[in-house]
């Protein structure tokens, strides 16, 4: 499961309960909301640092350059996945 922008406002215990059930792997969310401790710690959470990112955003619109490059992930995609097809 990927959430980009993952609120667990609601606690994070149905998570902790589908992942004993071996209804969810993990769970993919990026950095830019409040994240408590006990998420962190969770076997099924997996951050995703996107600081770079918004660097780059912010500096591209500094620049007053098209976003388009970034906003496409294709070419990123394409790339991590003969990466991983690589790695076996």
């Amino acid at each position: 499961m990927a959430a980009t922008f993952g609120l667990f406002t609601e606690g994070i215990d149905k998570f902790n309960e589908y992942h004993s059930k071996g209804i969810i792997d993990r769970v993919f969310s990026t950095n830019l909301t409040y994240r408590s401790d006990a998420l962190k710690k969770a076997p099924w959470y997996v951050e995703v640092d996107v600081s770079k990112f918004i660097a780059l955003l912010i500096d591209t619109l500094n620049h007053d350059t098209s976003l388009s490059a970034l906003l496409d992930p294709s070419a990123k995609i394409r790339a991590l996945l003969e990466k991983r097809q690589r790695m076996g």
